[in-house]
């Protein structure tokens, strides 16, 4: 039993390490986003997502070996003027 719990630690631990890494990648990218806005000052960032999809990975000629890879992307929901002044619908 006490082993059982140890691995549960463990992996929610590595869930945790794992769920700081990708926050703080999209932390570094929030900058560079609004620095590329046509108007940074009105840049508003109103949410941030995460979804986890499995890739295939190959490797080798003509793709011989296919590895399946994790790949978590991070979405921005965001509103900033657009070139006439107002916000895009």
């Amino acid at each position: 039993m006490k082993s059982i719990a140890v691995l549960m630690i463990a992996m929610v631990g590595v869930a945790f390490a794992q769920d700081t890494t990708i926050v703080k990648r999209a932390a570094a990218a929030v900058p560079v986003l609004r620095s590329r806005m046509i108007d940074p000052d009105s840049f508003v960032l109103e949410a941030v997502r995460t979804a986890t999809s499995k890739e295939i990975q190959c490797e080798g000629f003509g793709c011989r070996h296919k590895t399946p890879v994790l790949v978590t992307n991070v979405c921005f929901a965001f509103r900033s003027h657009n070139h006439t002044g107002g916000y895009p619908i």
